[in-house]
Protein backbone atom coordinates (compact mmCIF):
# COMPACT_ATOMS: atom_id res chain seq x y z
CA UNK A 1 0.00 0.00 0.00
CA UNK A 2 1.56 3.29 -1.12
CA UNK A 3 2.30 5.72 1.71
CA UNK A 4 1.23 3.37 4.49
CA UNK A 5 2.47 4.05 8.00
CA UNK A 6 5.85 2.42 8.59
CA UNK A 7 6.70 1.80 4.93
CA UNK A 8 10.25 2.66 3.85
CA UNK A 9 11.12 4.24 0.53
CA UNK A 10 14.19 3.42 -1.58
CA UNK A 11 16.29 6.07 0.25
CA UNK A 12 15.60 4.55 3.67
CA UNK A 13 13.21 7.30 4.81
CA UNK A 14 9.80 6.60 6.28
CA UNK A 15 6.65 7.34 4.29
CA UNK A 16 3.67 8.86 6.07
CA UNK A 17 0.52 9.67 4.11
CA UNK A 18 2.46 9.63 0.83
CA UNK A 19 5.20 11.99 2.07
CA UNK A 20 8.74 10.66 2.66
CA UNK A 21 10.23 11.60 6.03
CA UNK A 22 14.01 11.58 6.01
CA UNK A 23 15.28 10.59 9.48
CA UNK A 24 17.34 13.17 11.35
CA UNK A 25 21.02 12.38 11.88
CA UNK A 26 21.74 11.05 15.38
CA UNK A 27 23.27 13.35 17.98
CA UNK A 28 26.22 12.41 20.21
CA UNK A 29 24.05 10.88 22.96
CA UNK A 30 22.04 8.79 20.48
CA UNK A 31 25.29 7.33 19.08
CA UNK A 32 26.50 6.66 22.65
CA UNK A 33 23.20 4.99 23.54
CA UNK A 34 23.17 2.89 20.38
CA UNK A 35 26.68 1.63 21.06
CA UNK A 36 26.06 0.75 24.72
CA UNK A 37 22.47 -0.48 24.65
CA UNK A 38 23.50 -4.14 24.45
CA UNK A 39 25.94 -3.76 27.38
CA UNK A 40 23.23 -2.48 29.73
CA UNK A 41 20.79 -5.14 28.50
CA UNK A 42 23.42 -7.84 29.17
CA UNK A 43 24.14 -6.54 32.70
CA UNK A 44 20.42 -6.13 33.50
CA UNK A 45 18.26 -8.85 31.89
CA UNK A 46 14.60 -7.84 31.64
CA UNK A 47 15.31 -4.10 31.66
CA UNK A 48 13.00 -1.96 29.49
CA UNK A 49 14.15 0.51 26.82
CA UNK A 50 12.99 3.44 28.97
CA UNK A 51 15.09 2.16 31.85
CA UNK A 52 18.07 1.61 29.53
CA UNK A 53 17.80 5.25 28.45
CA UNK A 54 17.76 6.36 32.10
CA UNK A 55 20.84 4.27 32.92
CA UNK A 56 22.73 5.47 29.86
CA UNK A 57 21.69 9.06 30.56
CA UNK A 58 23.38 8.75 33.96
CA UNK A 59 26.47 7.22 32.34
CA UNK A 60 26.59 9.93 29.66
CA UNK A 61 26.53 12.64 32.33
CA UNK A 62 29.44 10.95 34.15
CA UNK A 63 31.60 10.52 31.02
CA UNK A 64 34.80 12.52 30.56
CA UNK A 65 34.99 15.47 28.18
CA UNK A 66 37.24 13.43 25.91
CA UNK A 67 34.74 10.59 25.48
CA UNK A 68 31.86 13.02 24.93
CA UNK A 69 34.00 14.91 22.39
CA UNK A 70 34.60 11.65 20.46
CA UNK A 71 30.87 11.06 20.13
CA UNK A 72 30.25 14.72 19.26
CA UNK A 73 32.85 14.44 16.50
CA UNK A 74 31.18 11.28 15.17
CA UNK A 75 27.78 13.01 15.24
CA UNK A 76 29.15 16.05 13.38
CA UNK A 77 30.61 13.82 10.65
CA UNK A 78 27.28 12.00 10.25
CA UNK A 79 25.43 15.33 10.22
CA UNK A 80 27.75 16.67 7.48
CA UNK A 81 27.22 13.51 5.41
CA UNK A 82 23.45 13.81 5.93
CA UNK A 83 23.52 17.43 4.69
CA UNK A 84 25.39 16.34 1.55
CA UNK A 85 22.97 13.47 0.83
CA UNK A 86 19.84 15.52 1.58
CA UNK A 87 20.70 19.19 0.83
CA UNK A 88 17.12 20.51 1.05
CA UNK A 89 16.15 18.47 4.10
CA UNK A 90 14.65 20.47 6.95
CA UNK A 91 13.37 19.17 10.29
CA UNK A 92 9.60 19.57 10.69
CA UNK A 93 8.48 18.81 14.25
CA UNK A 94 5.08 17.24 14.93
CA UNK A 95 2.08 19.45 15.58
CA UNK A 96 1.12 19.95 19.26
CA UNK A 97 -2.07 17.90 18.80
CA UNK A 98 -0.01 14.93 17.55
CA UNK A 99 2.38 15.24 20.52
CA UNK A 100 -0.52 15.26 22.99
CA UNK A 101 -2.07 12.16 21.45
CA UNK A 102 1.22 10.23 21.56
CA UNK A 103 2.14 11.37 25.08
CA UNK A 104 -1.15 10.32 26.68
CA UNK A 105 0.03 6.73 27.20
CA UNK A 106 3.51 7.77 28.33
CA UNK A 107 2.08 9.92 31.15
CA UNK A 108 0.22 6.93 32.57
CA UNK A 109 3.52 5.10 33.22
CA UNK A 110 5.66 8.02 34.46
CA UNK A 111 4.86 7.79 38.20
CA UNK A 112 6.65 4.49 38.97
CA UNK A 113 9.89 4.77 41.02
CA UNK A 114 13.11 4.15 39.14
CA UNK A 115 14.89 0.95 40.26
CA UNK A 116 18.69 0.73 40.50
CA UNK A 117 20.59 -1.02 37.70
CA UNK A 118 24.14 -2.17 37.01
CA UNK A 119 26.02 0.46 35.01
CA UNK A 120 28.42 -0.44 32.19
CA UNK A 121 32.03 0.71 32.38
CA UNK A 122 32.60 4.30 31.32
CA UNK A 123 34.95 5.27 28.52
CA UNK A 124 35.16 4.67 24.81
CA UNK A 125 33.59 1.49 23.43
CA UNK A 126 33.57 -0.03 19.93
CA UNK A 127 33.88 2.47 17.07
CA UNK A 128 34.41 5.50 19.32
CA UNK A 129 37.73 4.22 20.69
Amino acid sequence: MEGAKGERDEMGGMKWKGETKIPRPPNAYILYRKERHHLVKKLNPGITNNQISQVLGQCWNMETREVRAQYKSMAEAIKKDHREKHPGCQYKPRRPSEKRRRNTNANNHASAPTPQFNLPELGAVGTAA
